[in-house]
């Protein structure tokens, strides 16, 4: 009787390994440095400021107050993609905690930038207003 239960055990345990698919810590040496996650991270949020202190120049129905709104968004996406790379990097010696970060980062790039290391900008440039020369 123990002897099945034993057996049971063993092959539940065998299938939870077989079936864990976060990706492996040494995964995090495709991405950029802990030190560059902290440069965006800290440039975005100087943007989002800066997005901000325009954005209290314009009424709430302006135009320009909703460019500045939709702007804040981009960049707070991309600060929750950056911020999930330095956590992974935080935690790296916590193998099972960077891996669980290591996942939400997969599920936030996609499996293609993902496996290509291929992180975004930290800020939304696309919507930086041209200058003319």
């Amino acid at each position: 009787m123990n002897e099945f239960f034993l057996g049971l055990a063993l092959a539940l345990q065998f299938n939870a390994v077989a079936t864990d698919t976060r990706p492996v810590v040494s995964d995090l040496t495709r991405f950029p440095p802990r030190c560059v996650c902290q440069d965006n991270i800290r440039f975005n949020w100087l943007y989002r400021q800066h997005l901000e202190a325009r954005q209290g120049l314009y009424g709430s129905r302006s135009d320009l107050w909703w460019e500045c709104q939709d702007a804040l968004d981009d960049a707070v996406c991309l600060y929750c993609v950056w911020d999930t790379l330095d956590t992974a990097w935080v935690l790296d010696e916590e193998h099972d905690a960077c891996r669980e970060w290591l996942a939400k980062l997969r599920c936030r790039l996609g499996p293609t930038a993902y496996f290509r290391g291929q992180m975004p900008v930290c800020v939304p440039v696309w919507r930086f207003q041209e200058m003319d020369p």
